[in-house]
């Protein structure tokens, strides 16, 4: 059997009502590790796991997650083949170096960075913050660091101290590039001009039509939405109150 699933757009661990309604996400804008793990619960020796990223990053737990479901997929002897289809970025590294074999489109790139301050320190910033409370945000960084580290090492093959280089730089790198530095296995360069053209235009522009298409939502709907935030809003007023 072969299976092929698409990791679209920001990684979560599961789906949730309130990351859509805050986030203003539709489903099929995020990916949830839920969703692979009950995607391929049927997978079994012999057969190939094709996984299409193509995402900005996310959650690492969930990108972990789906790293670590995927090397076990393939201890099942399960060919797992992970292919960016325009971009790799953040967590989205890890996901890829799931792939005993990892493609990617001349035309793709990749980011490789320092882990960043989740959503989760929001409502704590809400609230004030002390230098104790900061010292906490630093060893969970630098933890979390340390967990995207071991993986980019174990993976690819390129030495620590140079991994940790690129991502205190956090540059754009051309698929060549993360080729080079062992995130990718080989780039294909046959597709066809117009998948080509296609990749870059939604790499470029996804962003613009996710604004124009929430300014095209209906009145009532959008009144809705409005309301539902203030909702949740006066809540976390509430109970910041409540706290003081």
């Amino acid at each position: 059997m072969e299976k092929t699933i698409s990791i679209d757009g920001i990684i979560i661990e599961k789906k949730d009502p309130f990351f859509e309604l805050w986030m203003g996400m539709e489903d099929k804008e995020y990916y949830a590790s839920d969703s692979f793990l009950s995607d391929t619960a049927d997978l079994k020796s012999g057969d190939t796991l094709n996984i299409d990223v193509f995402t900005d990053g996310g959650n690492i737990d969930a990108g972990i997650r789906i790293y670590n479901a995927a090397k076990e997929l393939q201890a099942k002897g399960v060919n797992v083949v992970t292919f960016n289809k325009g971009k790799q970025h953040s967590i989205g590294n890890v996901i890829m170096l799931g792939g005993n074999v990892r493609k990617a489109y001349q035309s793709s790139i990749g980011l490789v960075h320092l882990p960043r301050v989740s959503p989760e320190y929001f409502y704590q910033f809400m609230a004030g913050v002390t230098s104790d409370d900061l010292d906490v945000v630093t060893s969970d960084l630098k933890l979390e660091n340390e967990r995207m580290l071991d993986i980019y090492v174990k993976e690819t093959g390129t030495g620590k101290a140079a991994l940790e280089k690129i991502m205190h730089e956090e540059k754009t790198l051309s698929a060549q590039q993360l080729k080079s530095l062992g995130f990718l296995t080989e780039i294909v360069d046959g597709e066809s001009v117009a998948e080509k053209a296609a990749q870059n235009l939604l790499y470029s522009n996804k962003f613009m039509f996710n604004l124009k298409a929430k300014n095209a939502m209906p009145k009532e709907k959008e009144k809705e939405k409005e309301k539902k935030l203030r909702e949740v809003f006066n809540g976390i007023k509430g109970l910041m109150k409540s706290f003081n």
